[in-house]
Formats: structure tokens, C-alpha cells, sequence
């Protein structure tokens, strides 16, 4: 972990437990946040920046927006994004610790030097990165932060 500078973490699935709550007319009403991992956020970020990347915008960006977090909308391309966040931060792919939970984030995990997951992802994710004790949206930050940065 001594050459990672920047982590990249999807939000479904890692701050959340991957579930939207939509109304009968479409909406997407709520996400569930867990509290304990937004917590960690700012530990984790006074030791190495942190930033957000998501397909889905609905609820996350208002959020993120009020909390101050960095948060990236990957509408379609989740890759092209990723890599316009390396450029943003001046790091390469390899000193990237991405924390995924999508099949979405396949092509971010190929590209970035370590890959953590929640333990419930699927065989293809789990197989290009490290799986962890959590589940999704059960704490995977916090038990990041704890194995790697505390």
C-alpha cells in the first residue's frame, strides 16, 4: 500500500448496500447510506485523497455535493472517467487502490494497481481484485481504513 496516492471507490455497493428504493412512478426515492463508513470518509481522506465514481446520480450527487466529497458521474463510460480522474490527480493507474462492487467497474479494476471488493461481488470482479470480510454497504471503508490506514 506504500505506493498507493489516490483512492477511486464506486459508491453503490461500498457506501450503500447496492439497493435504491424507487417510487411507482420511477423515481428513485432513497439510497441506504452506511453511516459508519461515511464516518471514515474523512479519516481516510486526511491520509490520501478519496474520490467517487458512479454511474448513477440521482441521490448520490446531492449528498456528496452537501458533505464535500469529490464524486465523479460516469453516465456511460466508467473507464473514460477513470481516466480523466488520473489526470486530474496527476497519478498513474498502478498507485490507484480502487474499491469496487459493480461489473460496471470491471474495466477501472484491469486498469488500477490494487482492487479491494466486498465479499458478495461477483466472480468475475472478485477475480481481478482482493475480496474483503464485508459485505456491501456493511462497512467495506471502515475495514479498509483499518487494515491499511489506521
Amino acid at each position: 500500500m506504500n505506493n498507493i496516492k489516490l483512492i477511486v471507490s464506486e459508491v453503490d455497493g461500498i457506501l450503500t448496500d447496492g439497493k435504491v428504493a424507487i417510487d411507482e412512478l420511477s423515481n428513485r426515492v432513497f439510497k441506504n447510506f452506511n453511516v459508519d463508513d461515511l464516518e471514515v470518509v474523512n479519516k481516510l481522506k486526511s491520509n490520501i485523497p478519496l474520490v467517487f465514481i458512479s454511474s448513477d446520480n440521482a441521490v448520490t450527487y446531492n449528498l456528496f455535493r452537501k458533505k464535500h466529497l469529490s464524486f465523479f458521474w460516469a453516465k456511460k463510460d466508467k473507464k473514460q472517467v477513470f481516466l480523466q480522474i488520473l489526470r486530474k490527480y496527476n497519478v498513474s493507474a498502478d498507485e490507484v487502490l480502487y474499491v469496487a462492487s459493480k461489473l460496471s467497474d470491471l474495466d477501472c479494476a484491469y486498469l488500477a494497481g490494487t482492487v479491494l471488493c466486498p465479499n458478495n461481488v461477483n466472480k468475475a470482479l472478485a477475480s481481478v481484485g482482493q475480496t474483503l470480510e464485508s459485505t456491501m454497504g456493511e462497512g467495506v471503508l471502515t475495514e479498509i481504513y483499518l487494515m491499511y490506514f489506521r
